[in-house]
């Protein structure tokens, strides 16, 4: 590269060639024609050493088509293949009869050794390894006019099927045209693959192609690399871990910009879950989405629709059902963490053109640079569904940023945020639980990450944040497992304290274990949630909290204090059966419907003694009467059921003795005031002169002096009322008196 060929001069030059050598005229190209809109060199490029001779260019937007595709690119520091390997150039430039070529002329070359290229007779040391190598073969090399033209490998999957071919090197230098012992130099890709990607961001995001202008809004919207259904990729194979099925598929040669109804052929992994989300299929019974869409109202009895483009196509479509879900155990509303849910669905998933599997990335999705997403969600916010799927390519954000934007809280070992920092190309509502896909460098598209939240749609430096599926792999795996029947439950014995009568029933693939009694009795806990054997913290579902785990006391020595013991009189322990200090967990009690108090008579001492109830079973009542015309040691006996079902009677005796010494003034005693709550005149928070009337009803009484008296009585204490829990009186106002001036 020349000085001369600057920036400004480059913008003029630039001509594209299809792969038959042809030159494509504007109308092929696109309706304005190709320019270069902006452009960097490599900082380090010298011409006095030629070391790292590259410059990237921006040009408008031309459209793919057979002849005219992208090639795929060497990971930064990715090692040469073996010498001797055969590779290819191709060019226009000088042929041997020091004329340019009217046609794109190819060239098979030889990978040659360093030690060859810097000998004293070659080079002599001037080929740098770190960022160039060597190539040639029997005379075949660039020539003038070729500088700057691809050196090509095409390699082999580990099937033995050929992929794209992969750009290895630039051609840069030489000495002579297929001069004898001068093998061709070439820029090293692998030296600047971060470099392309971070220069090529950085003139993207310079660089605003579409504006459009409404009369509420102004949206902008950044120049996209070619989307997934553009990149031409070829045929692939992806064989699901997930059920051992293999399908080849999709990607058949998709030319530059397929319409709406092939998008599909390109996505064909693509699942609407209920409307409401995007999925991911990963196997014949099983797709992936976000943990919240698990959660979203209406979500159990939802279906899954996968196999077309259009939201809703009935005749395309197939529709499965939802068998059961699991959600990562650390899924975390407030910030989104664990944000990922299996689906396994009743019905199998038929594969077909339209329908398969995605493969899963186990590399880290910031080394791809770019990641392409698609969905059915609305296209800006406060908009409106989409009936088509649409899909878009977005850079990987820096974390550092996002992390200022969002407060701190993304994870970025679970998460990572993409997104334009110019905004106008995003996700949104009803993309979520979609994939973020990359390509491999065997130009595989593989799934690296699954939309999961944002603040608005597209907004200016306010990416959304996706999370990443490498850290959930084994999850992934261990949770198919489980949906499929594979893995047991641990013994909710081990994890809980429960009284012996608890019996539990585990359901392993929905994750819930119903409790019951068998004595007949209710649990106090009517579920919890399953708990496997690589599982450590749990929900107890009914509980609403972490189950934390038990702590087993060790025996204390004989000297010291023995044991408390917990009062569970009516349960017939076993010699096995110890909690520790602990109370239970679970343990069995009676409904509210089941409260039976009986007789009050079959449980209270007395003689002579008549009892009026009020009827309720549930903490049933009684007004007390002697029947010898004495007044009760008790005006009221009160039933009461305690949480193991045993029955007691308050006070447990009556007495309506007379005093036979009392005195005829003493022996006219003050009737007995009926309340729920007794006589208030029993209560020790109250004063009242004897003189005081009552008017009481069942829950309530009035207090006044008689007519001919001032009554002085404290504020507001004109009233009192009661009420009982469990058996015992409760008055209010708490403190009172009244006298009779």
């Amino acid at each position: 590269m020349d000085d001369a060929d600057g920036s400004d001069n480059l913008r003029n030059k630039v001509k594209v060639f299809d792969s038959l050598g042809k030159l494509l005229t504007s109308s092929e190209m696109n309706s304005d024609g190709i320019r270069v809109v902006g452009s960097a060199v490599h900082s380090s490029w010298r011409p006095e050493h030629k070391n790292l001779d590259f410059c990237l260019l921006l040009t408008t937007e031309f459209k793919y088509r057979d002849t005219v595709q992208p090639i795929g690119l060497m990971k930064e520091g990715e090692a040469l293949p073996s010498i001797g390997t055969q590779m290819f150039v191709a060019g226009q430039g000088r042929t041997e009869t020091s004329f340019r070529s009217d046609y794109l002329q190819e060239a098979s070359v030889l990978l040659e050794p360093y030690k060859t290229c810097n000998s004293e007779s070659v080079y002599k040391g001037a080929v740098n390894p770190k960022s160039m190598l060597c190539a040639g073969s029997s005379g075949n090399v660039a020539c003038e006019g070729d500088t700057g033209g691809p050196l090509i490998m095409v390699q082999s999957n580990m099937s033995g099927t050929q992929v794209r071919a992969r750009l290895i090197g630039i051609a840069s230098w030489g000495y002579g045209c297929g001069n004898d012992g001068y093998p061709g130099v070439y820029a090293r890709t692998s030296s600047i693959a971060e470099w392309t990607m971070d220069t090529a961001r950085s003139l993207l995001l310079d660089r605003v192609f579409t504006t459009t202008t409404t009369t509420t809004t102004t949206t902008t919207t950044p120049y996209q690399p070619p989307g997934l259904s553009e990149l031409g990729l070829n045929s692939h194979s992806c064989s699901s871990s997930f059920d051992g099925t293999n399908r080849s598929g999709g990607f058949e040669r998709i030319v530059g910009g397929y319409g709406a109804e092939n998008l599909i052929e390109s996505w064909p992994w693509m699942a609407n879950v209920n409307g409401q989300c995007g999925g991911v299929i990963i196997g014949t019974q099983f797709v992936l989405t976000a943990a919240h869409c698990c959660q979203a109202d209406g979500f159990h009895g939802a279906k899954i629709m996968v196999g077309s483009n259009l939201f809703v196509d009935p005749a395309n479509q197939q529709k499965v059902s939802i068998a059961a879900f699991r959600i990562h155990d650390k899924w975390n509303m407030e910030n989104y963490q664990g944000d990922i849910c299996v689906i396994k669905t009743n019905e199998i998933i038929a594969y077909s053109d339209t329908v398969s599997p995605i493969c899963i990335s186990d590399e880290k999705v910031e080394l791809s640079g770019w990641g392409y997403i698609a969905g059915w969600g609305i296209t800006k916010e406060k908009g409106f569904q989409s009936h088509e799927l649409l899909e878009a390519t977005l850079p990987i954000f820096d974390t550092a940023k996002c992390n200022m934007r969002y407060g701190g809280r993304i994870d970025s070992n679970t998460q990572f945020c993409a997104g334009y920092s110019k905004g106008g190309v995003d996700a949104c509502r009803g993309d979520s639980g979609g994939p973020f896909v990359v390509v491999d460098r065997n130009s595989l598209p593989k799934l690296a990450g699954l939309i999961s939240w944002g603040r608005g749609c597209a907004r200016f430096d306010t990416p959304s944040v996706y999370t990443k599926i490498t850290p959930y792999l084994s999850w992934i795996r261990r949770s198919v497992e489980i949906l499929n029947g594979n893995v047991e439950c641990n013994n909710p014995k081990n994890d809980f304290l429960s009284t012996p009568e608890i019996e539990y029933k585990c359901d392993s693939i929905h994750g819930i274990c119903q409790l019951s009694c068998s004595n007949g009795m209710f649990p106090n806990v009517r579920a919890v949630t399953c708990s496997y054997p690589d599982t450590i913290n749990r929900l107890r579902r009914g509980v609403g909290k972490k189950n934390k785990p038990i702590k087993v006391k060790k025996e204390k020595k004989k000297d010291k204090k023995a044991k408390k013991e917990i009062n569970m009189e009516n349960y017939d322990r076993t010699n096995s059966f110890e909690l520790n200090d602990q109370e239970p967990e679970h343990f069995c009690t009676i409904e509210p419907t089941s409260y039976n108090c009986g007789n009050p008579e079959e449980h209270i001492l007395s003689d002579g003694v008549r009892y009026e109830c009020d009827g309720n079973d549930l903490m049933r009542k009684c007004q007390v009467f002697c029947e010898n015309g004495a007044y009760p040691s008790s005006t009221t006996v009160q039933c009461n059921i305690d949480q193991f079902g045993k029955i007691s009677w308050n006070p447990p005796r009556i007495n309506c003795d007379k005093d036979e010494e009392a005195t005829e003034d003493e022996s006219e005693e003050i009737p007995p005031i009926f309340n729920e709550c007794g006589d208030p005149r029993k209560y020790g928070g109250y004063k009242f002169d004897e003189r005081v009337e009552f008017s009481c009803s069942p829950k309530s009484c009035s207090m006044n002096c008689p007519s001919d008296r001032v009554t002085k009585r404290s504020k507001k204490f004109t009233k009192i009322s009661c009420k009982t829990k469990k058996g015992q009186p409760r008055w209010s106002p708490r403190k009172g008196s009244i006298d009779c001036i």
